[in-house]
C-alpha cells in the first residue's frame, strides 16, 4: 500500500509528489478569470517568447529522481491572459526538444485550462530551438546580424515555473544572450514560482547581472527545504535558487507564498501557482504599457 506521505514511485524510477502533498498545492480548478482588454495588442506585430524546459528528472540529495517539468498552471494561466490581451506566443526549449509538463499538477476540473493546453499541444511538442534563436546575438546583447523570427517582434520573455526551470536553463548561455537582448532592447522579463531560477543564466556569461537591486517574489527556499517532509519530493534539492539570486543582488520580498505578484522596472514575478492569475494580468498590463509607450 502506498503511504499518503511518501512520494509516488513511477515505472521509470522517478518520483511524483505524495498524495498528501498534492492535496495542498494541486487544486483541481484555478481562480483564472478572463479580463477585458479594450486596446489589445496585434499578434502579428507583438509577440511573447516563452522559454520552457525540456528536462524532467533532477536528482535530489539522496540520488533519487524527481519527475518534474513546467507547472501547467504557471505556464497556461498567464498565457491565457497574454493571448486574450492580443499577444502572439512563441515557445522555445534549449534544443527544440518537446516541452516537459508536470501533468500530475494539471487542474483536471478546469475546462478553460485544459482547453488552453489542447490549443498549445502542437507548439509544446514542436517548440523553437533556443540555440537557433540566439544566433545573431553576441554575449553582451547587441545585434551582430539579422535576427531570426520571431525576435524582431518579441516584446516580452516569459520563464514559467515548475522545478524543471532548475534544470539546464540557469546555466544556458544562449538563454543569457536572449535575456540580455530583451533587457537591452526595452522588453520585459516575466517569471513566477521557480521560473526566476532561469534568470541566473545572465550571471554565467561574465556580464553585469541585469536585475541587480530589483525587487522580486518567487517560491522561497525556506519552503523548498520543508516540502520533502510532506513527500513533495524524495529528498531535498541539491541547490536553492533564491540564495543564488540574492547573491546576484535580487531583493526577494517574500519568505512564504500568498499568491503575490510584483513588478520592478522590466521584471515581473509571481510567488507560486496561486499567483498565476494575478501574475498573468500584471504581465499583460506590463507588455501593453510597453508597446503603448512605443
Amino acid at each position: 500500500m502506498q503511504l499518503p506521505w511518501r512520494p509516488i514511485r513511477q515505472r521509470d524510477g522517478t518520483h511524483t509528489p505524495s498524495a498528501l502533498s498534492r492535496r495542498l498545492p494541486v487544486p483541481t480548478t484555478t481562480d483564472h478569470r478572463p479580463r477585458p482588454w479594450p486596446a489589445p495588442a496585434d499578434p502579428d506585430r507583438h509577440r511573447g517568447l516563452v522559454v520552457c524546459t525540456e528536462e524532467r528528472t533532477p536528482c535530489t540529495a539522496n540520488g533519487r529522481r524527481l519527475a518534474t517539468g513546467n507547472h501547467p498552471v504557471e505556464l497556461l494561466v498567464p498565457l491565457m491572459h497574454l493571448t486574450d490581451a492580443g499577444f502572439g506566443i512563441d515557445l522555445a526549449t534549449p534544443t527544440g526538444a518537446p516541452t516537459v509538463i508536470e501533468h500530475w499538477a494539471m487542474p483536471t476540473d478546469d475546462a478553460a485550462v485544459r482547453a488552453a493546453y489542447d490549443r498549445l499541444e502542437t507548439a509544446l511538442a514542436e517548440p523553437l530551438d533556443l540555440c537557433a534563436l540566439a544566433e545573431g546575438l553576441d554575449a553582451d546583447g547587441p545585434l551582430t546580424g539579422p535576427l531570426p523570427a520571431p525576435l524582431p517582434r518579441t516584446v516580452g520573455l516569459f520563464l514559467p515555473g515548475g522545478h524543471g526551470a532548475l534544470l539546464g536553463l540557469p546555466d544556458d548561455l544562449h538563454l543569457a544572450r536572449l535575456l540580455r537582448w530583451v533587457h537591452d532592447t526595452g522588453g520585459s522579463t516575466l517569471s513566477l514560482c521557480h521560473g526566476p531560477a532561469a534568470l541566473l543564466a545572465a550571471a554565467r556569461d561574465g556580464g553585469r547581472f541585469p536585475w541587480a537591486a530589483c525587487e522580486a517574489v518567487a517560491f522561497p527556499d525556506r519552503l523548498d527545504r520543508l516540502t520533502p517532509w510532506i513527500g513533495d519530493r524524495p529528498s531535498p534539492l541539491t541547490w536553492f535558487f533564491g540564495a543564488a539570486l540574492a547573491a546576484e543582488g535580487v531583493l526577494l520580498r517574500n519568505t512564504g507564498t500568498s499568491g503575490a505578484s510584483w513588478r520592478d522596472r522590466d521584471l515581473v514575478t509571481g510567488d507560486s501557482p496561486e499567483a498565476a492569475d494575478a501574475f498573468g494580468v500584471l504581465a499583460a498590463e506590463t507588455l501593453l504599457e510597453e508597446i503603448s509607450a512605443g
